[in-house]
């Protein structure tokens, strides 16, 4: 019987800062939008990895959501 296992990796808003290299208030933003897929653990906001990939593999247009226009 093989079994695989697979861990789970979460991303901080730092290392979405480093990956990606936009702003830390850009990142913290996107943390803070309800249509991004964060959870807070403790006092730090964590994303996991899949779910960060398949929320930056669909377009999204900022001017559109209500969000973003008023985190501005």
């Amino acid at each position: 019987l093989n079994v695989e296992s697979k861990l789970l990796q979460f991303y901080t808003i730092e290392d979405v800062v480093k990956m990606t290299h936009w702003s830390r208030h850009t990142v913290e933003n996107m943390f803070n939008d309800p249509e991004f897929p964060s959870m807070n653990y403790g006092k730090e906001k964590l994303v996991e990895a899949s779910a960060f990939m398949e929320y930056c593999s669909r377009h999204r247009d900022k001017r559109m959501s209500i969000y973003w226009r008023n985190a501005a």
